[in-house]
């Protein structure tokens, strides 16, 4: 039952569990935290942490733009009394005689005025990880983009649980060895989902065509399909390899910077206008015979999201757990 709860963003990256979490314990026994756990370091103060704006991430500019348009819309405030603590939080790698820095910065926004009937919460996650034998002092404006390591952005918009709009849901990963897992989908609530048609064009516009740079990912089982927009992103980008019949290499990093860029900032535009418009006709899409799964698809994250051995490996398992209790999936939402 639990299972067909999961119609949000995350049943995507549930499919791909098994793949993040071999791809990151092959690498675990070399991690070497910094911070163990909240409780073994009580004196643990986020203002002693600096997110170093020299050294950014491969997905920091998407995180900024997130920010930036939910300001500016008008929709959206940030949440001021989100504990420091939760906001930011770093640990050292060591791993063949080089030092990374692994950091993840959280970032929550509510809604304002009259979108409170239309939205309930939005946040997005961002972690990256800054060689620190290859990094900017700075001194010269010089700005490094780090594209090594694990790089992740995850940013969810959840909907009033009194509509049938859809979770817009994010997830953009990159793993050891150059792989990526992306996804951009407005997420169904509702079958037949009503605002589908919104992303025919994005999508024939940015995934369909003749030679699409975004191939579909694979398919997923049978419990989740119903759930998954037809117009999603969902890919997997391998690292950099020769394309068949040309001499130009196939670049991710690349296609991330540039494709996935366009793809990313235009989906979340027309979710946006979506979330305007329902606020505009002040009349919500309600169908009261169907069943709004948040709460067990909330509940289903904080126990089994596939990143918590990461994070609790870098962070601890005091943090891991607060920072999914109260910022990624909070319990008030139940």
């Amino acid at each position: 039952m639990m299972v067909i709860k999961l119609i949000f963003n995350h049943l995507l990256l549930a499919f791909l569990a098994l793949e993040l979490v071999q791809s990151f314990t092959t690498t675990t026994i070399q991690w070497q935290p910094s911070i163990v756990s909240l409780s073994a370091t009580p004196e643990y103060d986020s203002k002693d942490y600096f997110v170093d704006p020299n050294n950014v991430g491969l997905y920091r500019r998407f995180c900024d733009h997130v920010q930036e348009k939910l300001q500016e819309s008008g929709m959206f405030e940030s949440i001021d009394d989100l504990p420091s603590q939760l906001s930011l939080n770093q640990a050292t790698q060591n791993r063949g005689g080089t030092s990374s820095m692994v950091q993840i910065q959280n970032f929550a926004m509510k809604p304002t005025g009259s979108f409170k009937d239309v939205v309930r919460y939005s946040r997005v996650a961002l972690l990256e990880t800054i060689d620190l034998s290859n990094s900017s002092s700075g001194d010269d404006g010089t700005v490094v983009t780090h594209t090594e390591g694990i790089q992740v952005l995850n940013f969810i918009i959840v909907p009033s649980a009194q509509t049938d709009l859809p979770v817009l849901g994010i997830d953009l990963v990159r793993l050891p060895g150059d792989k990526n897992l992306l996804l951009l989908d407005a997420q169904p609530m509702v079958d037949p989902n009503p605002y589908q048609e919104n992303w025919k064009a994005w999508y024939a516009e940015h995934v369909g065509g003749d030679a699409p740079v975004f191939s579909w990912g694979g398919d997923f089982p049978p419990p989740v399909q119903q759930y998954v927009s037809p117009y999603a992103l969902w890919t997997r980008l391998q690292p950099p390899q020769e394309v068949s019949g040309s001499e130009d290499k196939w670049d991710p990093t690349s296609i991330i910077q540039n494709e996935l860029w366009d793809a990313f900032t235009s989906h979340l535009d027309i979710y946006l206008d979506l979330l305007r418009q329902q606020q505009q006709q002040q009349q919500l899409q309600t169908d009261s015979s169907k069943t709004n799964n948040q709460a067990g698809y909330l509940e289903y994250r904080r126990t089994t999201d596939p990143a918590k051995p990461m994070l609790k490996a870098l962070y601890g398992e005091e943090w891991t757990q607060q920072v999914l209790d109260e910022v990624l999936f909070p319990t008030w939402m139940e």
